[in-house]
C-alpha cells in the first residue's frame, strides 16, 4: 500500500511539473498585430485614412517637437502627447515588420522592435498612430519642406513619420 502511495504522489507531482512547464511558453508567443505600417503622404494620399486637419495637427506637433522654427500651425494640434504602451508595442512591430520585409537582411538579424527609437508622437487619428522613427544620430534638416496636401512639414533627412493603421477587416479600410 505505501509503495502505491508513492507512485501516485509521484505520478500526480510530475504531472503538475509537466502543468506547469506547458504554461510557460506562452510569453514566448508574440500576438498578432492587425495592422500595417505606411508613410504619412501613402496613408493621407493613396489611402485617405488622414484628412488635411490630421495633417495640419502632425505638423503642428512636428514644428512644437522641433522647436526651432515659427509653427505656421500654432494652436492645431488636440492630440494628447504621449503615445500608449500598446501603441509603441504595435507601432514598432508593425514597422520591423514593414522593414524586414522590405529590406530583407539575409547576413544580419532582422530588426527588432527594441531597435526602434519613437523619437516624437503625433497623435492617434481614428485607427491610425502617428509618429516619427530616427533612423540615425542627430537631425539633418533640410532647407526646403515636404508639402503632403498643401501642409509644409520639416524635412529631417535622420527620420520619417509613419502612420500605423490599425485594420479590423484586411478587405475594407475604415474610412
Amino acid at each position: 500500500m505505501k509503495k502505491f502511495v508513492s507512485v501516485l504522489l509521484t505520478l500526480v507531482s510530475v504531472i503538475c511539473i509537466a502543468l506547469a512547464f506547458v504554461g510557460c511558453g506562452n510569453d514566448q508567443t508574440e500576438e498578432e498585430v492587425k495592422g500595417r505600417i505606411y508613410r504619412l503622404n501613402y496613408a493621407y494620399k493613396d489611402r485617405g485614412w488622414l484628412d488635411e486637419n490630421d495633417l495640419k495637427s502632425v505638423a503642428c506637433r512636428q514644428y512644437d517637437c522641433y522647436e526651432m522654427q515659427e509653427n505656421p500651425y500654432a494652436g492645431l494640434y488636440k492630440q494628447k502627447t504621449e503615445i500608449s504602451a500598446k501603441e509603441e508595442k504595435d507601432f514598432k512591430k508593425g514597422y520591423c515588420d514593414y522593414y524586414n520585409h522590405n529590406n530583407p537582411r539575409e547576413e544580419a538579424e532582422p530588426l527588432k522592435p527594441s531597435d526602434i527609437e519613437i523619437t516624437n508622437y503625433y497623435g492617434t487619428y481614428e485607427n491610425n498612430v502617428v509618429a516619427e522613427i530616427k533612423f540615425s544620430e542627430g537631425s539633418v534638416i533640410a532647407e526646403d519642406k515636404l508639402r503632403i496636401g498643401g501642409v509644409d512639414f520639416i524635412r529631417d533627412y535622420n527620420r520619417d513619420i509613419y502612420v500605423f493603421h490599425y485594420v479590423e477587416d484586411w478587405s475594407a479600410p475604415k474610412r
